[in-house]
């Protein structure tokens, strides 16, 4: 059995150590054997070694980590049992649940996969998504003992804060052991001045921070049975109903067919962007932004019990520090300089600059 286990692993003895040079050539049978004897020694070792870091490998990559948690217990019973968004999705043997930072990776992996995010890219996407996930609160000592998904808005209404942390929403099989995410939509808090959430990208100080949409995407396994437009209406109803906004946006590429497609139907429209003097598009984003529509909807008034009506608390009953309080967290890349006048966006047009980092906004699979 143990021959099994190292068979391939090991290579055939080269007889080295009967080659090493001797001041004599004079052999007795007590010095052959402990030749042998020695290399029978080696070989075993490396064997017993090689078979060691084998086992460690094997049970290190089966490893997955959860620490994401139900929505239908974030929200409590009574209130869960007020979402019919959340029992269609169950009748398709999945779960909506809250990512923590535990599940970066599952994150991290179904974005490369339907994005096909390259190498470049991977470590921009990776920070962007831990930053929603909490690790900015765990840098600081927040909750690193017990991490956990929060629902609760990551800064105050009408707050011009730009928060890294957000809310990642999955789509999960029911099952003991965790699995690869079915789906995900990554929800954070950005101002609607049109720019895209990206590194590189800045904001126009004093503009309020609103809900926006990052990174919908569905693994191919699970498409053609509605779970983006599934995922999109738990989303929408969490934002009217926990955070008590009115209004969420979006970016999708215009070559997404079916993306554009898939929000014209939810009442996504169109929003023309403005050039504001005070506070231009740089160079690279104009490029970008030519073949990126900015899209809008307008949530419907909270529910009659939902907490934004009632003011009561969730059972999470943990309260999000300000952003301004936590120490920096460094998620983004220094921006190119900006136009002095409108002009200058059409004059560059067709000059061969480098795009802004892609910022896969609200791009659907």
């Amino acid at each position: 059995m143990f021959a099994a286990c190292t068979h391939g692993l090991l290579a055939k003895p080269t007889g080295l150590l009967l080659q090493v040079p001797e001041p004599t050539p004079a052999w007795s049978s007590s010095r052959c054997a402990n030749l042998t004897a020695r290399s029978r020694i080696s070989w075993t070792f490396c064997a017993v070694a090689a078979l060691s870091a084998r086992c460690r490998w094997k049970s290190r990559g089966a490893r997955v980590t959860r620490g994401s948690v139900s929505l239908a217990e974030l929200l409590g019973p009574e209130l869960a049992a007020d979402w019919p968004e959340l029992q269609a999705v169950e009748s398709e043997g999945l779960s909506v649940v809250a990512a923590d930072l535990l599940d970066l990776d599952r994150c991290l992996k179904l974005v490369s996969q339907v994005f096909r995010v390259s190498d470049s890219e991977v470590e921009s996407v990776k920070k962007g998504i831990a930053g929603r996930l909490g690790a900015r609160r765990s840098l600081v000592g927040l909750d690193a003992a017990s991490p956990r998904p929060l629902l609760a808005r990551p800064a105050p209404k009408g707050s011009d804060e730009r928060p890294d942390l957000g809310l990642v929403l999955c789509l999960e099989r029911r099952s003991t052991q965790p699995e690869d995410f079915a789906g995900l939509v990554d929800l954070s808090l950005w101002p609607d001045d049109g720019r895209i959430r990206a590194p590189g990208a800045k904001t126009k100080p004093g503009v309020a921070s609103k809900p926006y949409v990052l990174n919908l995407c569905v693994d191919p396994a699970y498409r053609r049975r509605g779970l983006a437009r599934k995922l999109m209406g738990i989303s929408e109803r969490l934002m009217r109903d926990i955070w008590g906004d009115s209004e969420v946006c979006l970016h999708v590429e215009d070559d997404q067919i079916a993306a554009n497609e898939l929000y014209e139907r939810l009442d996504y429209v169109p929003v023309k962007y403005t050039y504001d003097k005070e506070f231009p598009y740089t160079k690279a984003e104009a490029k970008v932004l030519r073949k990126v529509t900015w899209r809008r909807k307008m949530l419907p008034a909270p529910s009659p019990n939902s907490p934004a009506r009632t003011g009561v608390a969730l059972p999470e009953g943990q309260a999000i520090p300000a952003a301004s309080a936590l120490d920096p967290y460094d998620d983004f890349i220094d921006p190119d300089d900006d136009f002095e006048d409108e002009d200058e966006v059409r004059e560059d047009e067709d000059e061969d600059e480098e795009d802004a980092p892609r910022g896969f906004a609200g791009f659907a699979a």
